[in-house]
């Protein structure tokens, strides 16, 4: 009768406890991870509200280069030099670095510069190839400007933020236009 009443007053058993504790543990593992990649999405997206011209001159290109009837020919390796294109409209636009500017240029019909715009600041490097037929590989090599930068102290005891050097590579089907 004792045990009877014990047993009618009594909780959860041992096993009982053990399973709810363990399922608690998946569910904070799985929301723990899950919490990890917001972070993680959250700190990129700060970086580039922090620097959005690499993200609008990576955009542009893709513009340029998607949208493009005609593509620099040649050989299929690396070039550093001005990327002319002729676009599905029959506009001309060339991309290069000036200094340490990545640029964006309109030109005319004889190829003068018509508009500039420095679309990227801190290039380190530029480059671009054919990777096929209707295939454009562009690199571009650039200080971050986003506070990501490496803290050290100089020798006068003072901090200062030493950029990093960040790259982006594309790789743009040319949709447009005939055979490059």
């Amino acid at each position: 009768m004792k045990d009877e009443r014990w047993r009618a007053a009594g909780g959860f058993s041992l096993v009982e406890m053990v399973v709810a504790t363990a399922i608690l543990l998946v569910g904070l593992m799985m929301a723990s991870g899950l919490l990890m990649r917001s972070q993680i999405s959250m700190n990129r997206t700060v970086a580039e509200l922090r620097d959005p011209q690499p993200t609008y001159a990576a955009t542009r290109l893709r513009l340029d280069l998607e949208g493009a009837a005609a593509a620099p020919g040649g050989l299929f390796g690396w070039q550093s030099g001005r990327m002319a294109l002729i676009t599905g409209a029959g506009q001309r636009v060339a991309w290069e670095v000036v200094g340490s500017a990545l640029h964006r240029q309109r030109l005319d019909g004889l190829g003068e510069v018509v508009a500039d715009q420095a679309v990227l600041q801190d290039v380190v490097g530029w480059r671009w190839r054919r990777a096929g037929p209707r295939l454009m590989d562009v690199e571009i090599r650039f200080h971050a400007r986003d506070g990501s930068g490496a803290i050290l102290m100089d020798n006068r005891r003072s901090w200062r933020v030493i950029p990093i050097e960040k790259r982006r590579l594309l790789r743009v089907a040319i949709r447009r236009g005939g055979a490059l």
